[in-house]
């Protein structure tokens, strides 16, 4: 009941963003409830033993600064509760002095409210420097009151405040050195992540553009070849190859339409937005696949054997793309007189499995990890046409998810590709910040 309780209190405020402002909402929340305990066992022992009511009365004015910064929290009030924590300490200092004197280590408080505002406003440091001026000249202005004048209720001492008031500064202070310390660590933590991302984008973006350069400079040099044959034929009057010249002349052209395609699908790829996503129900997204790969089945007089799929919170063109290129390729890739593509799924505590199986003509173990890289063909285009991007594809919008995509096969017999998914229960699980800044790096 107590954790409940001091949970309660500690997360009044805060926004579940997790940035730093939550962490420091919780910390004000933690010092300012601790400074209440504070205050409250000051004013009992004083009320036990001397039972002197102005000094209680001051007592209950501190107790409800600090309490009124938690009620502001609990309103979401959050920069109205730094400057009610900021001017309310420099005001019953000032007060404190003037009606009972300066004898509870006001300086040190006043020097740790003033560190303290310094963070609470280092976002906005014209203002905060607003509020630091004004606790520097109330403290100013109750010293030289009390330098001219006497106390107005006299003299307050008492065994035991100052220490009181030294913790309290402590406390106060340990915000600082830990606010301070999280976000050093976390900014050291983000920018090695930030290299290893920006060292993995430079390797990825250097081997993307050797082979997309080599890939599409080499239908244009065979497009130029056969031009130039044409021309030197057309020069001789000579009229026997052009057809075949022009032939390949425009297979050149088609390739490199086909790679230019691809590229800019690779690109629509790499712009997926967080607010895209949703619960899709999978099974409809298999039938829309189904229905733009037609050409492709019925071209080879193929057979789909499906099962229910899950629901699952993504980008429905993510998964779309997927589903696409794995159906195509699994009749385009296929010599078998009954093509089949059977495809199902398995669905555990942690992980969400969909599996195509296909009888096609398989492949070789050793190429396995290759297939994986964008512009890789294990096949010419007289023998199987194609880019080479699908399955670069399909990894990079696996690798979004925190998910894999792995091939089983067994050449000549059967191709399998497996899908996995870690399960999520809600969008905010899948909308998580670190997920959204894997998306963003991919």
């Amino acid at each position: 009941m107590t954790k409940g309780i001091l949970n309660y209190i500690m997360t009044r405020g805060v926004t579940k963003s997790k940035g730093n402002s939550d962490d420091l909402t919780v910390y004000l929340n933690m010092v300012c409830f601790l400074s209440c305990i504070g205050v409250l066992f000051i004013s009992s022992a004083n009320f036990y033993f001397y039972k002197d009511y102005i000094y209680l009365g001051i007592c209950f004015h501190i107790f409800l600064t600090f309490f009124g910064v938690i009620v502001l929290h609990h309103f979401s009030k959050l920069k109205a509760a730094k400057v009610f924590f900021s001017i309310g300490i420099s005001f019953w200092i000032l007060l404190a002095t003037i009606l009972i004197g300066g004898f509870f280590s006001q300086s040190l408080v006043v020097g740790t409210s003033i560190a303290v505002t310094f963070l609470l406003f280092k976002q906005q440091a014209k203002f905060g420097g607003y509020l630091i001026l004004i606790n520097s000249l109330s403290f100013v202005a109750a010293n030289i009151y009390s330098y001219f004048n006497k106390p107005l209720f006299g003299i307050r001492d008492y065994p035991g405040d100052e220490l009181g008031f030294f913790f309290l500064c402590l406390a106060w202070l340990s915000i600082i050195f830990y606010t301070y310390e999280s976000r050093k660590v976390k900014l050291i933590k983000s920018l090695k992540n930030s290299n290893k991302e920006l060292i993995a984008k430079t390797d990825e973006l250097q081997k993307f553009t050797y082979v997309a350069s080599h890939d599409l400079k080499s239908p244009l040099v065979n497009m130029i070849n056969f031009l130039n044959l044409m021309k030197e034929d057309l020069e001789k009057k000579n009229y026997e190859n052009l057809k075949s010249y022009l032939h390949f002349s425009q297979a050149g052209a088609h390739q490199m339409n086909e790679l230019i395609e691809a590229v800019l699908e690779l690109s629509k790829i790499n712009e997926g937005k967080k607010d895209q996503y949703k619960v899709n129900q999978l099974n409809a997204v298999l039938n829309k696949a189904i229905k733009n790969s037609q050409k492709e089945i019925r071209a080879k007089g193929g057979f789909i054997q499906k099962g229910e799929l899950p629901e699952l919170i993504c980008n429905e063109i993510d998964l779309l793309v997927i589903f696409q290129n794995l159906i195509k390729n699994a009749f385009h890739y296929n010599k078998s007189s009954k093509p089949v593509l059977v495809i199902s799924s398995e669905v555990n505590e942690n992980q969400i499995f969909i599996t195509f199986r296909d009888n096609g003509i398989g492949i070789k173990e050793k190429y396995h990890a290759q297939i994986f890289e964008y512009f890789k063909r294990l096949h010419n285009n007289a023998e199987f046409s194609g880019t080479g991007i699908g399955l670069g594809l399909c990894r990079k919008i696996m690798d979004r998810y925190e998910g894999t995509i792995s091939v089983k096969s067994e050449f000549g017999v059967y191709t399998e590709f497996t899908l996995m998914f870690p399960r999520v229960e809600n969008l905010a699980e899948r909308s998580d910040e670190t997920i959204y800044k894997r998306m963003r790096s991919n």
